[in-house]
């Protein structure tokens, strides 16, 4: 989800796993929804205290959030880290998304992007990922052995 997209999300927009984002309110003009992680859902669960009408970021603004990120950002060692910034924070979740094995077309679509090269920008190369790799392979071949032995036990 976008910044923008978060500031103009509407509580009628939030169900309990699921937000939707609507076209007009999207940089891509594309409706989506987005699963909720755990703990998206205890932020949601905690905005709600204070009203589930309207916006879901009430009185919260660009300023606000920009200044907010940086104390964090200072908190954690990144202070002078001009690079990192709110949207790198769009780049570590399709990063972490990959790394865990989600395939890339629902990444686009978690993204709103319309361009698979975009999404492919955003995600960045971790060298475990080429042991994972072979990983699969070997399970698959495991796999397939035994589905042949089966084959062959049930033939006789």
């Amino acid at each position: 989800m976008l910044l923008s997209e978060g500031f103009n999300l509407l509580w009628k927009d939030v169900s309990e796993d699921l937000i939707y984002i609507w076209g007009t309110g999207s940089k891509s003009k594309k409706t989506r929804s987005i699963p909720l992680s755990k703990r998206a859902k205890r932020a949601l669960l905690t905005l709600q205290l204070s009203g589930k009408h309207g916006k879901v970021l009430k009185g919260v603004s660009k300023t606000w959030t920009g200044q907010a990120y940086r104390e964090a950002k200072k908190s954690a060692g990144f202070a002078v880290d001009d690079t990192i910034s709110v949207h790198t924070l769009r780049h570590t979740c399709a990063t972490r998304l990959v790394n865990g094995n989600v395939n890339v077309r629902v990444i686009q679509d978690w993204l709103g992007h319309s361009d698979i090269t975009t999404t492919l920008k955003y995600m960045h190369f971790n060298p475990e990922m080429k042991f994972r790799a072979v990983d699969a392979l070997n399970e698959q071949r495991e796999f397939d052995e035994k589905v042949t032995k089966s084959d062959k036990f049930d033939k006789k």
